[in-house]
């Protein structure tokens, strides 16, 4: 029996409280457009990864030493 002791991407990215948002593909199957998808994800992934994506903002705003940065989904072709 192999026994997988390597941290897991989002254990890691949690305890080093690294900030994302949410793509296009988490907020397609989180929002219920693609339960195919979600399913899949959930075969393959632990609850741990899908409970970190889902706890992740839409959007985010940074500022660095006088910086500012927003980060977010793209708008839709032709809602802008």
């Amino acid at each position: 029996m192999i026994i997988d002791s390597a941290p897991k991407p989002w254990t890691s990215c949690d305890r080093a409280h690294v900030q994302c948002i949410q793509g296009n593909h988490e907020t397609g199957f989180f929002g219920g457009r693609n339960p195919d998808y979600l399913r899949k994800c959930q075969r393959e992934f632990g609850p741990e990864m899908l409970d970190f994506l889902a706890s992740a903002p839409l959007s985010l705003e940074l500022e660095a030493a006088g910086a500012k940065s927003a980060h977010g989904p793209c708008q839709p072709v032709g809602a802008i």
